[in-house]
């Protein structure tokens, strides 16, 4: 594990910039015994999920227009997100 060092400073509405976050992430904060700082990212949640407009197809089922999408990349997502936990 490779430990990267640098110093934040706090403004005075208690706001912090990290090098590294990108805008909009979530970060879970713990306070040890000891007194140190630990963030650790937060998995996306189902609010940070885009929203798009579905059709209904001929088969009576819902789409989104233009998008293609197959059987085995269904199934591949899943499986990435199950194994991800």
């Amino acid at each position: 594990m490779i430990r990267l060092a640098m110093t934040v400073t706090a403004d005075e509405r208690k706001r912090v910039t990290l090098p590294d976050a990108k805008p909009g992430e979530r970060f879970d904060y713990t306070r040890d015994e000891q007194g140190q700082i630990v963030l650790r990212p937060e998995p996306a949640t189902a609010s940070d999920a885009r929203i798009v407009k579905t059709e209904i197809g001929k088969n009576g089922l819902p789409y989104i227009p233009g998008v293609k999408i197959t059987r085995e990349e269904i199934a591949r997502a899943i499986r990435e997100e199950r194994d991800s936990r």
